[in-house]
């Protein structure tokens, strides 16, 4: 079964209507699409090729979905499926420092990159940025931090992050500031795109990118993917401060369960050890 595109902008501006952010309505609306593509929501949901997480943003869309519509026995029927607990499939390993500092150097001064792509990617391992929102920065935004020495943006979520612009990542805003006419930082990554698959188009460009930096320098180009460079960067931070609290604060999560992600995965290590001298 197809939806009319014209049902999901509709879904969208409603998505809108009710505070969901542009890029949420749109990750909705393309997960409705998909799971009527294979049968319904129904089917979808019980997909055990999905991962936990993403079955868990698909219940979501369509259980929105349903509520747009008023169809009460459907988001009845969403709500009782059950779901795997939300954890992820394959854990991701980050980088050492060693290769993190080679991809960093890689990004400066690979000549197969254009420069907004290389400010683009140059945040990410610097500072550990989301790729969106990297991508969804303003002109204003970028040139009101180099004035003020402060970024200041609305994120993930819609929360408002603030960040003191450090000389590690400053030449990547003032980059971006060199080019005009640009509204936010996926015009400079894809100015060709059409403004409705600007942003989709631009993610996934990064995503090249990085992976050619990676496989650059011997990185296998499967496992380099923008949120290791996130991942990367938070566990070379708590390994310098090996506190959860100023990690947290650092990357300006919202629950400190995401920090304490770090600490089990150090605790681990050291278990893991201690196992491994039993047979010494």
């Amino acid at each position: 079964m197809e939806i009319e595109e014209s049902e999901l902008e509709e879904y969208k501006l409603w998505l809108r209507k009710y505070g969901r952010s542009k890029d949420t309505a749109e990750q909705y609306a393309v997960n409705v699409r998909r799971a009527y593509a294979v049968g319904g929501p129904l089917e979808r949901l019980v997909d055990t090729e999905l991962s936990p997480k993403y079955l868990r943003l698909i219940k979501a869309s369509v259980k929105a979905w349903a509520e747009f519509h008023h169809d009460d026995d459907l988001v009845a029927e969403i709500k009782r499926v059950k779901l795997p607990t939300a954890i992820r499939r394959k854990e991701s390993v980050p980088l050492t420092e060693k290769e993190w500092r080679n991809l960093a150097q890689e990004i400066d001064e690979a000549d197969y990159i254009p420069e907004p792509m290389r400010g683009e990617l140059g945040m990410l391992v610097c500072r550990g940025f989301r790729r969106g929102d990297v991508l969804r920065l303003k002109r204003k935004e970028v040139t009101t931090a180099l004035r003020k020495g402060v970024l200041d943006y609305e994120g993930k979520g819609r929360k408002r992050l603030v960040f003191t612009v450090a000389p590690s990542w400053r030449k990547y805003l003032e980059l971006f500031a060199d080019f005009d006419k640009w509204d936010r930082v996926e015009d400079l990554i894809c100015p060709a795109a059409s403004e409705r698959t600007r942003r989709d188009s631009a993610g996934k460009a990064v995503s090249r990118a990085l992976e050619k930096c990676g496989s650059s320098i011997g990185l296998d180009s499967e496992d380099v993917h923008p949120h290791l460079l996130r991942k990367t960067y938070a566990t070379l931070y708590y390994a310098k401060c090996l506190d959860p609290a100023k990690l947290q604060a650092h990357m300006q999560w919202a629950d400190i369960t995401t920090a304490m992600g770090y600490v089990n995965a150090g605790t681990r290590e050291e278990l893991d050890a201690i196992a491994d001298s039993l047979f010494q």
